[in-house]
């Protein structure tokens, strides 16, 4: 019954035009629920995957595009692990539970599931190792079954490293801060693919300032007056320093390979291109009392950008566009300095030749079969090459490297078996002669 009542709410919305990409069934099943204070499911593994598939079947007889997501874990851990000390273990190992062909509750094979697999990020930022541990376990995990992985709700419940134990003593960029080192190490080392706050707005009261919102309101009959009264709405640090991020870095694009800014305790940084190949943008947070210089090199890339137009929120700023016009002209070679305590956006803009890296042919080097299905076959043409081997490496744009070995070459080509696990994106083939080097891009459906 509840299935069917979701998918009528689901069809009337479709009908409007305004269907959802997502269902999510439960939210933290591992915890009781039982303060009726706000929503929750206090539902096991098996309970899990009943409704997943009474959904399934609702939403294919309608023949939705809407996709079921689980599983809301209530923190990371769930993914991978059991802890019989947390609510008995309840709703635990939920990434081989549901997606282990082996296990009774499996449902991976669902044509409505989507291959994500869903958590929140709170309660595992008491330390940088921490943070960067637990992360890495989840992308292992979720890599190993071929899983986008999103973080699907956070909010500032607890604190870490770079951030005054006592939470009422920190300030308004403290809590920024930190905000952006967990959307750092999200998806640096939890990989993910989508990143969700919680939540917009809301009234600051208790002196949390902005740890659970973005946009702050003020009754005008003050901060414990009734909602309904007018007053004011004013954006905070949380809002400008998301937007470091979530301004420049849009949907579509992807995460490349960043190195020489991993220090949680100081300067990190990620980095994404986009789509088109038009565009990369790095996002630099610096907890650190003092600057920090960078020189940027770039690899893999046929030719240098265009512009690094730079965008930083501290407790001054808000995402201000720093230097003239004229600084924005990019130099191979310059240094850049990291305002201390801040967030710092570059925006390279690239040549429009670039836009076209996945057809271009590098010397006597052509891939034929771009884009390829996953275990699908990559081939690629080299003449001149005839009889001999050549070096060949296969990376995702984060660095991951999906396969490395010599690949002879007969009649003028070699075939690359794709895997069929590796999740879809773009990724760069690297060949190597005994004289030159080639980089094509590959895009894996």
């Amino acid at each position: 019954a509840y299935a069917e009542y979701v998918a009528d709410v689901m069809k009337h919305f479709e009908d409007t035009g305004k269907g959802f990409k997502y269902f999510s069934p439960v939210n933290e099943p591992q915890y009781n629920w039982d303060d009726a204070t706000q929503e929750g499911s206090p539902w096991q593994n098996y309970e899990i995957k009943r409704i997943v598939r009474e959904l399934n079947k609702s939403f294919q007889a309608r023949q939705f595009k809407t996709k079921i997501l689980v599983a809301e874990a209530g923190d990371w851990t769930y993914l991978y692990g059991t802890n019989p000390n947390k609510y008995g273990g309840r709703a635990s190992n939920q990434i081989y539970e549901f997606f282990n062909t082996q296990t009774s509750n499996y449902i991976g094979n669902l044509p409505s599931l989507a291959r994500v697999i869903g958590a929140h990020s709170y309660w595992t930022t008491g330390t940088n190792a921490q943070m960067a541990d637990i992360r890495t376990q989840v992308a292992s995990k979720a890599r190993e079954y071929g899983l986008n992985v999103f973080q699907t709700e956070w909010s500032m419940l607890s604190g870490g490293e770079g951030i005054p134990n006592d939470l009422g003593a920190s300030s308004y960029m403290d809590n920024a801060l930190f905000l952006a080192k967990v959307v750092y190490s999200d998806m640096k080392h939890a990989n993910v693919t989508s990143w969700s706050y919680w939540t917009a707005l809301g009234v600051e009261q208790y002196n949390h300032k902005n740890r659970f919102l973005l946009i702050s309101l003020t009754p005008a009959g003050g901060q414990y007056a009734p909602i309904t009264f007018s007053g004011t709405a004013t954006a905070t640090k949380n809002l400008w320093t998301l937007g470091n991020y979530s301004y420049f870095v849009r949907p579509g694009y992807i995460r490349i390979g960043m190195s020489g800014a991993d220090d949680m305790a100081g300067l990190m940084g990620t980095a994404y291109i986009a789509p088109d190949s038009s565009r990369i943008v790095a996002v630099y947070v610096n907890m650190a009392n003092e600057d920090k210089r960078i020189k940027t090199q770039f690899e893999h890339l046929p030719m240098n950008p265009l512009s690094n137009k730079r965008y930083f929120t501290n407790s001054f700023y808000d995402l201000r566009k720093y230097g003239s016009a004229s600084s924005d002209t990019y130099q191979e070679g310059k240094v850049f300095a990291i305002p201390s305590r801040s967030v710092m956006t570059f925006v390279y803009d690239l040549p429009k030749e670039t836009a076209s890296i996945a057809s271009i042919a590098h010397g006597n080097f052509t891939i034929t079969s771009n884009p390829v299905k996953r275990g699908g076959s990559l081939l690629a043409d080299f003449s001149g090459y005839n009889g001999k081997e050549v070096a060949v490496r296969l990376n995702s744009l984060n660095g991951f490297l999906v396969f490395r070995g010599d690949m002879p070459i007969l009649n003028s080509q070699f075939d690359l078996p794709i895997p069929e696990g590796i999740l879809p994106g773009i990724y760069l083939l690297t060949v190597s002669t005994s004289v030159k080097n080639y980089v094509n891009k590959i895009i894996v459906q």
